[in-house]
């Protein structure tokens, strides 16, 4: 892991019992985000998006936030889920 230089937790916004955790970490050419998805306050895994320059995304750790909802969230919740991120 490199030097993490940002963190960002994703709870309210996504309902009661899922939260996601994201941070920013130095990479030897660039950056990367990390995401770390728990519900009920259990980890259920880790997704990451490594960039060589700058990312343009809508707000940060969008594309990393939707890679985790669609690895590890439960099925029958990741449409909704990947609407509120919409809404951010």
């Amino acid at each position: 892991m490199g030097k993490v230089y940002g963190q960002q937790v994703f709870s309210k916004q996504l309902g009661n019992d899922i939260s996601v955790v994201c941070r920013t970490e130095d990479t030897r050419t660039g950056f990367r985000h990390v995401a770390e998805l728990f519900i009920n306050g259990q980890f259920r895994g880790s997704a990451k998006c490594t960039y060589c320059n700058r990312t343009w995304e809508r707000f940060c750790y969008e594309s990393v936030l939707l890679e985790a909802i669609e690895k590890f969230a439960p099925e029958r919740e990741r449409i909704a889920l990947k609407d509120r991120v919409s809404k951010l």
